[in-house]
């Protein structure tokens, strides 16, 4: 996994979660604040680059990890070290 990471003009990063696309709808994932990361792929392989209809659907695997899968995991891992 490679991770591009744009510092501020400070030389902060200004986030604690990388991500990186990948081909086909696969994302990986880092959230530095909670040291936690992850990887979503999906089996689904065009038989074009051009297509289309395969796209679209890398690209909304793409959405639901990064609207809700990510939240969903990092809402977990909140909860379950909030201190009791």
């Amino acid at each position: 996994m490679g991770w591009f990471i744009q510092p501020n003009e400070d030389g902060s990063v200004g986030s604690t979660i990388f991500f990186d696309p990948g081909l086909f709808g696969s994302i990986a994932w880092i959230d530095v604040e909670r040291n936690i990361g992850g990887y979503v792929a999906i089996d689904h392989y065009p038989s074009s680059q051009v297509d289309v209809e395969a796209r679209a659907a890398a690209q909304a695997t793409r959405d639901l990890v990064l609207d809700e899968i990510m939240a969903l995991f990092a809402t977990t891992v909140d909860t379950d070290r909030a201190p009791q």
